[in-house]
């Protein structure tokens, strides 16, 4: 191995044997885009190496001495992503929708930018050379989050729809660990995937080496960037085939639905500025097709206040038969809710940004409040 490292495309380092845990000795190892080897130890991933060139393939070599005497390849990539290829051979690039099937005539065809994080890419079918720029994958074997930009702004009683596709089995999710949040949380998603707004032009203003590889750091640029994980309706997990819609009512509310639920609150925006779209990808759900864009929401508001009607009705006359298991469940909601309130009044949920700082830690009134009385940067 040493003569190897003479030679130009060659790069190893010695392990120290306490970077294995005696255990079960298992470890992984990988190469971030930016040419730098990590290693998992117990206590955490360490940097091996760095300035590999990884503008070309690699191939990985074990060079076995001293105490090791064997080892054994527990993982086979090819093996774990054989029921993902599945999925992603069985898509359909048909647009269709199961839940909302009364607004199908109103949508409108909606991409996804050709500006995007080096972890995304477009599909493409047997039958058709061209990519799909409806249809966004995701390669979740890569250091970095996947980002993606819809094609249109989101504007004032407009909404996009969008559809899982594919989702990692959890017995074959990747190794590498993501961010998580420690707040309480009832949906499981954390990781998984985010729907973010911007006011920069991203059509004009983005190229793919303007983009960070942690997501995280896009609110450095000067423009405004928020980020919210998805929400939600009567489940507790997202599966394929499940269905999001996002709309922006007058009021600076975007709101969304989960499978044609109710649509409820997802963030408090200005609603004086123009927003363009954009999906964060950071787990399993690995490939998204975006079904199409409704310009004027009338029709589709109508629709649900009709269903919200007879969804009263029917709620009223199942009550008198659920007080006693609704005592349990308030008590849950209470306890879930301590994490989610405005951090000045601590009654209502925090679902409002205070432009510019960009946070979600404010309740609509109380961000109304500091705004009216000159208070736009944010102190929490």
């Amino acid at each position: 191995m040493l003569l190897l490292l003479l030679v130009l495309g060659y790069w190893a380092k010695c392990v120290p044997e306490n970077c294995f845990d005696v255990t079960n000795k298992l470890t992984y190892f990988y190469v971030d885009e930016n040419g730098e080897l990590f290693l998992n130890t117990p206590t955490g991933e360490i940097s091996l190496l760095t300035g590999i060139f990884v503008q070309e393939p690699l191939w990985a070599l074990l060079d076995i001495y001293g105490n090791c005497i064997s080892i054994e390849l527990v993982d086979d990539y090819l093996k774990r992503t054989g029921s993902l290829n599945d999925q992603l051979r069985n898509i359909n690039p048909t647009v269709t929708t199961s839940f909302f099937k009364d607004i199908c005539n109103d949508l409108s065809p909606l991409t996804f930018l050709p500006v995007h994080s080096s972890s995304i890419s477009f599909f493409s079918s047997s039958s058709n050379a061209l990519p799909n720029q409806s249809i966004v994958l995701y390669d979740n074997t890569k250091t970095c989050d996947g980002l993606v930009f819809f094609s249109e702004p989101l504007t004032i009683n407009s909404g996009l729809l969008i559809q899982i596709l594919s989702i990692i089995p959890s017995n074959e999710s990747r190794i590498r660990t993501t961010t998580t949040t420690t707040a309480v949380t009832s949906n499981l998603l954390v990781s998984h995937i985010q729907f973010g707004l911007t006011n920069c032009n991203t059509q004009n203003l983005l190229r793919t080496n303007d983009l960070p590889l942690d997501i995280e750091k896009i609110n450095d640029r000067s423009e405004f960037w928020i980020l919210q994980d998805f929400k939600l309706g009567n489940k507790t997990t997202i599966d394929r085939n499940d269905e999001f819609l996002f709309t922006f009512n007058q009021d600076g509310i975007i709101e969304y639905s989960h499978n044609n639920s109710k649509l409820k609150d997802f963030i408090h925006v200005d609603s004086n500025l123009i927003y363009y779209p954009f999906l964060v990808f950071k787990g399993d759900i690995v490939a998204i097709r975006s079904i199409g864009y409704i310009k004027n929401l009338d029709r589709y508001r109508s629709l649900q206040q009709v269903n919200n009607n007879n969804d009263t009705t029917k709620s009223n006359q199942e009550l008198t038969s659920t007080n006693n298991n609704d005592n349990n469940n308030i008590k849950n909601e209470c306890d879930f809710k301590l994490s989610q309130d405005c951090t000045v009044c601590f009654d209502h949920s925090r679902d409002t940004v205070l432009i510019p700082c960009g946070h979600i830690c404010l309740c609509y009134s109380c961000a109304k409040e500091l705004i009216e009385h000159g208070t736009k940067q944010c102190k929490y």
